[in-house]
């Protein structure tokens, strides 16, 4: 990329990705280099990767991560490649790739390597709760020629860049590189993914999102097990193996027709395919509130994983107006708000003697969220109010599509299409289905897609026939079902979804129901004519045994009589109760 090498002291805006950055210092330019990446694939697949001759394209690097230990960088190190091109992660190099240099006699760790960090806006954007990812920046400024990278790169706000005069280099390629993607707005992600997955026919696809439950429960409501794999961490792959999902993988290898990637994938790992695929991004705000993307850098980087190209990119998103966020200037006079308060409690508790008042004064520090913005100096940590002030900014996009579209238009990468998809049995119903729910909402969703599906859709709402799964549905919450079937949602709504007022109601209709059933009717005023005096022992046996034929689970007693016959109890002349037959009811 760099004819002379990766330039020093500069912040580098690589427009694209895949443009050979990383791959002009891992092999090319003639010196020590250490490179920092985030994520293990990314090692994996330089690791790996086979020239076109089918040897190996980077034969001297070696690549440092969780199972190489410090004395196997150590023998790298003291081996036969000229220039050492160490490639390794944020923990890895503190851990194994940093002592090992300074033990060894030969090299000086800060003049003779150049230290690239790749994909350097993982830094601010995962600091929150990946920290060790910030850990080699305190040595990277100790370096005598150094760089970050990245095709998404973020300003940071970290002093020492001034501090050291670095730069900021862009590099746009001189052709049209805005990539079309179409935004469906919906209120049903599930149905607009079935739509989209439609078109396709039978090319593959590739879905982000950054859920493995979210990815499991879309998987099961589509009915599409069979041709699908996920690709995740391995904690997810646990996860998802432990609830019956088997076709699922921690490595890029084997793709079926849909492909699930949650966030490991989605920076600087490479997907060498012949066909260009169709890529789908989804986000559900309403619930996972982490597969939030940002177009300035997610999708960019997502679509960027594929190196010959792609046919096609969506982004399938909700919205909701009433997430939680704040605007730059109010989030940096938040955060500023908070640490000033902060220190000011801590000079109330360097002059307190009490005991009491250091105990509360203490826990007020430590339990307030700037606490964990404050490095071990006192100051607070640029990185995290950075990566604070990108969350805000991204969770801003999704309060309305309209936000989300114009992001995408600012990136300069995209040339984004909105396009609206409003269903009749939107994602609360759908999804909540499946995730865990409180007892009345599981029931208000059960009950509203079953209304859904017996009434048609009114003008602009899509009807959205969830096909096998309406009866999968009934099966699998056959007690809902009956309610519905029993009392109707109305009833249901006024007694506010609560699943033990509505057992009574269904159970008291349901006795109702079978009193009126016609056959019983029949039979029971079948037996006996007006002026007929029957004693309660002949009511109660004659009433058992039509209450047996029919299937009714009910003690037969004489009292049921009325609910048939205008009658009034009374005495024979032997002194026996008996029932004296007035006239049928009209029932």
């Amino acid at each position: 990329m760099f004819r002379n090498g990766t330039p020093s002291n500069f912040i580098i805006f690589k427009k694209l990705c895949g443009t050979g950055a990383t791959h002009g210092e891992a092999k090319v330019y003639k010196r020590h280099s250490i490179i920092i990446v985030p994520n293990t694939p990314v090692l994996k697949g330089k690791k790996e990767a086979i020239d076109e001759n089918g040897n190996s394209k980077y034969p001297d690097i070696f690549v440092v991560y969780e199972g190489v230990s410090k004395q196997e960088v150590e023998v790298y190190l003291n081996g036969q490649v000229t220039f050492k091109k160490i490639l390794c992660t944020p923990e890895a190099y503190i851990l194994k790739v940093k002592p090992a240099i300074e033990e060894n006699n030969n090299f000086n760790l800060f003049t003779d390597f150049f230290m690239l960090l790749d994909e350097c806006d993982k830094i601010t954007k995962d600091a929150d709760f990946r920290y060790s990812l910030v850990a080699p920046l305190d040595d990277f400024f100790q370096f005598k020629n150094k760089a970050m990278i990245s095709a998404t790169a973020l300003i940071p706000s970290d002093r020492r860049f001034e501090e050291h005069n670095f730069k900021r280099l862009y590099v746009k390629p001189k052709f049209n590189y805005k990539q079309n993607i179409t935004i469906f707005d919906t209120n049903n992600i599930v149905a607009t993914l079935k739509e989209e997955l439609a078109k396709v026919g039978e090319e593959k696809v590739f879905i982000f999102l950054n859920s493995v439950e979210l990815i499991q429960v879309i998987i099961e409501l589509l009915q599409i097990e069979d041709f699908s794999k996920v690709f995740c961490a391995e904690k997810s792959k646990v996860k998802l193996i432990d609830s019956g999902f088997s076709n699922v993988s921690t490595e890029l290898t084997d793709f079926k027709k849909y492909n699930f990637l949650t966030c490991k994938f989605f920076n600087a790992v490479d997907i060498d395919l012949e066909e260009k695929p169709n890529v789908i991004l989804i986000t559900d705000v309403l619930r996972k509130a982490f597969s939030m993307l940002d177009p300035y850098s997610d999708s960019v980087q997502i679509v960027g994983r594929f190196r010959n190209g792609i046919k096609n990119a969506v982004h399938i998103s909700n919205s909701n107006k009433n997430l939680k966020w704040k605007e730059k200037q109010r989030a940096i006079s938040f955060i500023k708000d908070a640490y000033d308060t902060y220190k000011d409690l801590e000079v109330m508790k360097a002059i307190t003697t009490k005991e009491g008042a250091i105990v509360i004064l203490t826990e007020a520090m430590t339990g307030s969220f700037i606490h964990s913005y404050i490095k071990e100096n006192g100051e607070v940590d640029p990185y995290l109010v950075d990566g604070f002030l990108l969350d805000q900014a991204i969770t801003g996009y999704y309060t309305h599509i309209n936000k989300l579209n114009r992001a995408y238009l600012h990136s300069n990468f995209f040339r984004p299409t909105v396009i609206k998809m409003n269903y009749n049995i939107n994602d609360a119903h759908i999804i909540s289905m499946k995730l865990k729910s409180t007892a009345s909402a599981l029931i208000q969703n059960i009950s509203e897609i079953l209304r859904a599906n017996e009434n048609a859709p009114s003008n602009g709402v899509l009807n959205f026939d969830l096909g096998r799964s309406n009866e999968v549905i009934r099966k699998q919450h056959a007690d809902i079902a009956n309610f519905y079937d029993v009392i109707g949602f109305d009833s249901m709504a006024e007694l506010e979804f609560n699943k033990s007022a509505i057992k009574l109601k269904v159970k008291k209709t349901e006795k109702e129901l079978e009193r009126n059933n016609p056959k019983l009717i029949l039979k029971i005023q079948s037996l006996y004519k007006p002026d007929e005096t029957p004693s309660e022992m002949e009511i109660a046996a004659d009433f058992q045994v039509i209450y047996n034929d029919l299937g009714i689970c009910e003690i037969a007693r004489p009292s049921h009589l009325t609910r048939y016959y205008i009658a009034s109890r009374t005495s024979n002349d032997q002194g026996i109760k008996v029932w004296k037959i007035k006239g049928k009811k009209v029932l």
